[in-house]
This record gives C-alpha cells, structure tokens and sequence, in this order.
C-alpha cells in the first residue's frame, strides 16, 4: 500500500509519500551513472530546486519500504 500525507506551516507545504515496498539502496542507485540510473529521482529533486524546495529519500532494504519527502516554500523569493 502507500499512504500520503501534506501537511503546511507558515513557510512551507510538506508532502509525504511512504510506500511498503521492498526498498533500494538509495546511495547504491544515486551513486550510478546517469545513464544507467534513469531520470526519475535526479529530475524530481531538479524540479523541486528549481520551485526552491527539496526532496529526501529513505529507503529500507532490511525491512521495506521507502518515503520520498518534499518540502516546498509557500512562496518563492
């Protein structure tokens, strides 16, 4: 399954996706180059910087699943 959670404060909107997959070394596959490592996680972590926001990654091959966490400002300066 995989839950979603957005939460905001004052500053900033905050966007959870956490799944019960069975995880990945995220070092191992952001350590591979480009071109055998696709686009998905360097391209989501591009568009959130440009937006002036950021995303983290934690994934657990011990006991799965993953969560990709985004953090993006309420407004841009």
């Amino acid at each position: 399954g995989v839950s979603l959670s957005l939460t905001d404060d004052a500053h900033n909107f905050y966007l959870s996706v956490k799944d019960n997959g069975r995880g990945f070394d995220v070092a191992e596959v952001e350590a591979r180059p480009v071109e055998r490592r696709g686009g998905g996680l360097a391209n989501m972590r591009a568009r959130a910087r440009v937006l002036g926001g950021d995303i983290t990654i934690q994934s657990d091959l011990t006991s799965g699943g993953t969560e990709l966490r985004l953090t993006l400002p309420r407004s841009r300066k």
